[in-house]
C-alpha cells in the first residue's frame, strides 16, 4: 500500500523537534502563531534546511571554530614570475598545451558573480557596475570582451557559466539580454544561483525577514561546486567536451579569462584545482594566502593568520608567506564533481542586518552569516600549480566605493596596463586626463595580453589627441 502522506500535524511536531535540538524554541511558538499561509511557507523552507550542516555550523559558532591548519604553515612550490632559462623554456611548453586544449573547446569560463554592489553605492549586480576608464563599460562587459577575443583567437567555442545569487539572478539575466549577450552566442552563456543559508544572531538563534520567511544569504563563493551539480551545470559541461573550468570573480577587470600558461601548467601537473598568486604587498594586506600544510597545498584566509607569522620573513627579507591569493583557479570538470561538499566548512562573517521580531516588528541586529570559501577544496585537488603573475597585468579588484580597490583604482590600472602595452610598440598616448591617467583602454577583443597586442599593434595607427579604446 502506498505510505500515507504526513499531516500538517506530523510535519510540525518533526520540524519542533529539530527547533528545539538545534537551540530554536523561540520558533516553535511562532509556527503556531501565524497565519496559515505563512505557516506553510516557513514550514517548507524548514524542512528544507539540512539540518545537519547547519547543527555543524551552529557549533562553529558556540565552541569556536577549530583551526583547520594545525601544523606548520610553509610556502608552497610555485612557478615565479622571474623564471630561469629552464623555467621559461617549461612556460612555453605549458603555453602551448593550454592553447592546444582551448583549441580543442575543453574549457569552459566560470564567474562567480553573486555579489550585490549596495557597498559601492550601486543598486544592482556587481557586474553591472561600469569600470572601463573609456569605453565606462561594465564588469560583464569587459570580462565579455575577454571571452569573445578568446572565441576569436582560438577558433573554438568557450562556454561561460555565471554564478549568480538568488537576489541578483534575474538581474543578471535581464542585463545580458538587454545587450544582447555582448555579441556572444546566448546559448554558450549560461546562468545559475547559488544556495543559500539561514542566517543567526549572535547566540544561534534563526532570524526571520518575514513572518513566513527566514533571513536567509547566499552561501558563499564556495557554495558553487553545490550549484555546479543542482543546475546541471558539469552534465553540460561534459555534453561540450569541457574538461577544465577557469575560474575568476567578476570583481576584478584585469584577469584573463582564459590564460594559456595556466591551463597549461594546470593540465601537465595533473592538478584537481590550481590557483594564481600575486607578491604580497605588506603582511596586513586583506587577501588570503598559499601555503603548503602536511604535505597539500591550501589557502589561509587573512583574518586567520596569525600577525606574527604574516610577518615573518625570509633570508633574503622578503615575506615568507607571501603568495597572495586573487581568487583565480584552474579546476577540473572531474575534480568538481567529486568534491566533498561536507569538507567546505562554514566561515562567519559578522554584519549588521535588519530582521522581523516574532512580534512582527523590524529591527536592527548583529547577525552571523556562513559562507563557504571555494580555495577550502584545494587541500582535495592532491597536486596543484601555483603560478605567480604580475599585479599590475592580472590584479585590481572592485571591493570598496572609494579609496583602495575601488572603481577609480580599477580605472586607473586598466588604463595604465594599456598605457604600458602603447609604450613597448611606440604608440603615441594621450595626455593624462583629471584622473591621472591617459584615456586609453584596450578591450580583450583586440588583444587579451601584451604579446597579442604587440603583434596587431605593428600597423596600427593612433591619435593622440582624444581618449583611445580599441575594441
Amino acid at each position: 500500500m502506498p505510505r500515507a502522506r504526513p499531516t500538517l500535524r506530523d510535519r510540525l511536531e518533526r520540524i519542533e523537534s529539530r527547533l528545539a535540538e538545534t537551540g530554536q524554541r523561540h520558533l516553535v511558538g511562532h509556527l503556531g502563531a501565524i497565519a496559515a499561509a505563512a505557516r506553510r511557507r516557513l514550514l517548507g523552507e524548514l524542512e528544507a534546511l539540512d539540518w545537519e550542516e547547519f547543527g555543524r555550523a551552529l557549533r562553529r559558532i558556540r565552541d569556536g571554530a577549530p583551526s583547520t591548519f594545525p601544523g606548520r604553515l610553509e610556502p608552497p612550490e610555485v612557478f615565479p614570475l622571474r623564471r630561469t632559462p629552464e623555467q621559461e623554456a617549461f612556460a612555453r611548453r605549458a603555453r602551448e598545451a593550454g592553447e592546444a586544449l582551448l583549441r580543442a573547446g575543453k574549457v569552459a569560463c566560470l564567474t562567480v558573480a553573486g555579489g550585490q554592489a549596495t557597498r559601492l553605492r550601486w543598486q544592482g549586480p556587481k557586474g553591472c557596475l561600469a569600470v572601463g576608464p573609456v569605453s565606462h563599460a561594465s564588469l560583464f562587459e569587459i570580462h565579455a570582451d575577454k571571452v569573445a577575443g578568446a572565441i576569436r583567437r582560438y577558433g573554438a567555442p568557450l562556454p561561460w557559466y555565471l554564478l549568480t545569487s538568488p537576489s541578483n539572478h534575474e538581474a543578471t539575466e535581464r542585463f545580458f539580454r538587454e545587450k544582447e549577450f555582448f555579441g556572444l552566442p546566448p546559448g554558450d552563456v549560461r546562468f545559475f544561483p547559488q544556495g543559500s543559508v539561514p542566517a543567526v544572531d549572535l547566540e544561534g538563534r534563526l532570524l526571520l525577514a518575514a513572518p513566513g520567511a527566514l533571513l536567509l544569504s547566499p552561501d558563499g563563493h564556495g557554495g558553487v561546486f553545490a550549484a555546479l551539480r543542482a543546475h546541471g551545470i558539469l552534465e553540460d559541461a561534459r555534453r561540450r567536451g569541457v574538461e577544465h573550468f577557469s575560474y575568476f570573480q567578476v570583481d576584478n577587470p584585469l584577469i584573463p579569462a582564459a590564460d594559456p600558461l595556466f591551463l597549461g601548467l594546470h593540465a601537465r601537473r595533473g592538478a584537481g584545482m590550481s590557483a594564481k598568486f600575486v607578491g604580497k604587498r605588506a603582511p596586513t594586506e586583506k587577501v588570503g594566502v598559499l601555503v603548503r600544510s602536511e604535505g597539500g597545498i591550501a589557502c589561509v584566509e587573512y583574518s586567520d593568520l596569525e600577525p606574527s607569522l604574516a610577518a615573518e620573513r625570509d633570508a633574503s627579507g622578503d615575506l615568507r608567506l607571501r603568495a597572495g591569493n586573487i581568487a583565480s583557479h584552474a579546476i577540473d570538470v572531474a575534480f568538481a564533481a567529486e568534491v566533498p561538499l561536507a569538507d567546505l566548512l562554514f566561515h562567519r562573517a559578522e554584519k549588521t542586518v535588519r530582521a522581523l521580531g516574532l512580534d512582527g516588528a523590524a529591527f536592527e541586529v548583529r547577525a552571523v552569516k556562513f559562507e563557504r570559501f571555494v580555495f577550502d577544496a584545494l587541500p582535495r585537488a592532491g597536486e596543484a600549480a601555483c603560478l605567480e603573475v604580475d599585479r599590475a597585468e592580472e590584479f585590481s579588484p572592485v571591493k570598496n566605493a572609494e579609496g583602495e580597490n575601488s572603481p577609480s583604482t580599477a580605472a586607473a590600472a586598466m588604463a595604465g596596463r594599456a598605457a604600458r602595452w602603447f609604450r613597448k610598440a611606440g604608440l603615441p598616448l594621450p595626455p593624462p586626463g583629471p584622473e591621472g591617467y591617459p584615456p586609453i583602454e584596450v578591450s580583450g577583443r583586440f588583444a587579451l595580453d601584451e604579446a597579442e597586442f604587440l603583434e596587431r599593434a605593428r600597423d596600427l595607427r593612433v591619435d593622440p589627441s582624444g581618449p583611445i579604446f580599441l575594441r
